[in-house]
């Protein structure tokens, strides 16, 4: 099963506000209560069952996406990569009709959307669109 990242919230006793989480997001009947509960650790200050979740800005809720850059690390929404061959081309990760795809931004030709499929192991991450907005396209 694939993990979620998320910022905090708040600060809480495992977390502080604005570090990125990981695990599976969780909200409450109302829609009003967002939080990420387990995966890598995670431990928040808030019970909910046999787990500790830490609250998040729901906004910034990115799913992984099952596939690696070519340093081993996992891709999620948002992440923001560079291809390995031509240095100067970044772009985003993102979901569009039913796949993952990179909208690149290329020297200054403008933006071009190709599936991640065909780039994963030819990529590395160098930031995501909420740490690093100067890179968002």
């Amino acid at each position: 099963m694939r993990t979620y990242r998320a910022k905090a919230s708040e600060d809480t006793e495992h977390a502080n506000k604005g570090e990125w989480v990981e695990g599976y997001p969780v909200e409450d009947q109302t829609g009003d209560l967002f939080g990420v509960i387990g995966g890598m650790g995670i431990i928040g200050t808030t019970y909910a069952g046999n787990n500790f979740y830490v609250l998040v800005d729901k906004e910034t809720i990115r799913q992984q996406i099952g596939l690696k850059d070519k340093n081993g690390n996992e891709i999620y929404e948002g992440d923001v990569v560079r291809k390995i061959i031509h240095s100067d081309d970044y772009g985003y990760v993102e979901y569009f009709r039913g796949q993952y795809i990179i909208s690149w931004k290329v020297n200054t030709l403008g933006i071009k959307s190709e599936p991640l499929y065909k780039w994963f192991n030819d990529v590395e991450i160098i930031g995501n669109i909420f740490n690093n907005p100067e890179l968002a396209l």
